[in-house]
């Protein structure tokens, strides 16, 4: 699959053209990876100028899901698919999490032609809020994008987890929360 980041939605002009795009297929590739940092902040700064490895805060996509949508729609004349490393953070309370589920199920209303979501642990803060906060928001999440949309693939990534992360010990004892999640769900 190619890669893209805040590039693709967050520059003046489009990254991926159609040429680029048919090229990306001729060679064999069938997606693109694409990171969204989600949220109702509609109207907030871009986190362009954040640097690579860092989850902005306070920042949101939010504006620029119509590019997303352009990019998604132009993707599938390709047969290419875009596949969104959905980064949200452990919602801190209760009507965070309420506002998490809503912008998940927005997301997939606004953006119909995403297939497959991906929750990768470090990018949702695993290594800083723990396993047990990380696993929560995946099934938080799993149910929102579910109740919206049951043909979409939900994938928990654990990239973490054969690394020296501050919380390797919990990821052996708390592996088996994830028979708690939605069945659809892949690990």
């Amino acid at each position: 699959a190619a890669w893209a980041f805040s590039g693709e939605l967050t520059t003046p002009a489009p990254v991926f053209t159609d040429q680029h795009l048919s090229l990306i297929s001729h060679y064999g590739y069938d997606a693109i990876w694409l990171g969204w940092y989600p949220g109702s902040e509609a109207n907030s700064e871009p986190p362009t100028r954040t640097m690579p490895g860092r989850t902005p805060v306070g920042t949101s996509y939010r504006p620029f899901t119509s590019r997303l949508r352009d990019l998604a729609e132009r993707a599938e004349k390709y047969d290419l698919q875009i596949v969104i490393l959905y980064l949200a953070p452990h919602p801190a309370d209760e009507t965070r999490r309420r506002a998490m589920a809503e912008d998940a199920k927005r997301f997939l209303v606004e953006v119909p032609e995403v297939k497959t979501i991906v929750l990768l642990d470090e990018a949702m803060g695993s290594t800083r809020k723990g396993v047990e906060a990380w696993v929560d928001t995946c099934n938080l999440l799993t149910k929102a994008f579910y109740e919206t949309r049951r043909n979409i693939d939900v994938v928990a990534w654990a990239y973490t987890r054969q690394s020296n992360a501050p919380d390797q010990q919990g990821w052996s004892e708390r592996l088996g929360k994830f028979a708690s999640l939605d069945p659809r769900m892949a690990f």
